[in-house]
């Protein structure tokens, strides 16, 4: 892949979204390894402020 397309940022990992009983908070995991020795990993804690997603907190869970 970096061959075809050298300035991209690599393969984005996504997981599944967790909600809250009242579907207004999400919690969901974002990974981005640039190759072998770059990249991070997130949590990721969104809220739902007037009809938009807003990011509220990130977790770095790893980091190369």
């Amino acid at each position: 892949m970096n061959k075809r397309y050298p300035n991209s940022q690599g393969t984005m990992t996504l997981s599944g979204v967790g909600f809250n009983r009242n579907i207004n908070q999400a919690l969901v995991y974002v990974g981005n390894p640039e190759g072998f020795l770059a990249g991070a990993g997130y949590y990721v804690l969104l809220v739902k402020e007037k009809g938009t997603w807003v990011i509220k907190q990130k977790l770095m869970t790893w980091i190369s």
